[in-house]
């Protein structure tokens, strides 16, 4: 089991694969690549049909992202079709779910002996609704084209994020924050990316910073983590 998620039912675990050269460039009944050019992937349906997920605290009004590939695990060099559900769904106190789901069926497909495997590639947002202070994250398996509930449904890439906030730490080397006519000053600021994602650049100001001083001259310098 995945460090921080659970399993339903609580005895299943799902399966860490690891890429092996043994499938060489095609033709085998597991993938040659990671989508995010990694060596290992997870596999829902390593003992039974199962889910995998997590409750996390959140805020109601908060718009989460989230990104996942799924992938069909082929059986004795046949075609094979993989079917797994991705939720977002509300948990109360008591642990029972809350009106209102949103579910996504993802359907993904291994072609007998093809040169190429193609994972699925899910891309999507969530606003939490109003009273949801806790949510549940999860991939359920639902079917495999064998029916053996020991193989498929491969997963991989798993990525959930909020958008970025910028945290801002802002000083100065001058005695008292004052500063006389021809005083060198050095403005300091550190800006600290407290949320998972940065895609968007992001551009930090100094344009309300104030002095007490009635002339000075500003040297900047910015760190960011």
């Amino acid at each position: 089991m995945k460090p921080g998620g659970l399993t339903h039912p609580k005895a299943y675990y799902i399966e860490i694969q690891r890429r092996d050269s043994q499938w060489g460039t095609g033709g085998g009944e597991l993938p040659w690549f990671t989508p995010d050019g990694g060596m290992q992937w997870a596999e829902l349906n390593a003992e039974v049909e199962g889910r995998l997920y997590q409750i996390c605290d959140t805020v109601p009004g908060t718009k989460v992202y989230y990104e996942f590939y799924h992938g069909a695990r082929a059986i004795w060099y046949t075609d094979n079709e993989d079917v797994m559900d991705f939720r977002l769904r509300g948990v109360d106190n008591n642990g029972n779910y809350t009106p209102g789901e949103y579910k996504i069926p993802c359907k993904d497909s291994y072609t007998k002996e093809a040169t190429t495997y193609k994972w699925g590639h899910y891309v999507g947002s969530y606003v939490i609704p109003t009273g949801q202070t806790k949510t549940e994250f999860s991939f359920e398996s639902v079917s495999t084209t064998s029916g053996d509930q020991s193989v498929g449904n491969l997963l991989d890439a798993v990525r959930f994020y909020t958008n970025s906030y910028m945290d801002l730490t802002l000083s100065n080397n001058a005695a008292n924050n004052k500063a006389k006519a021809g005083d060198l000053v050095t403005y300091t600021i550190v800006a600290k990316n407290i949320a998972f994602h940065l895609r968007e650049r992001r551009v930090i100001a100094d344009d309300d910073l104030r002095l007490d001083a009635p002339q000075h001259q500003i040297v900047r310098s910015v760190t960011s983590t």
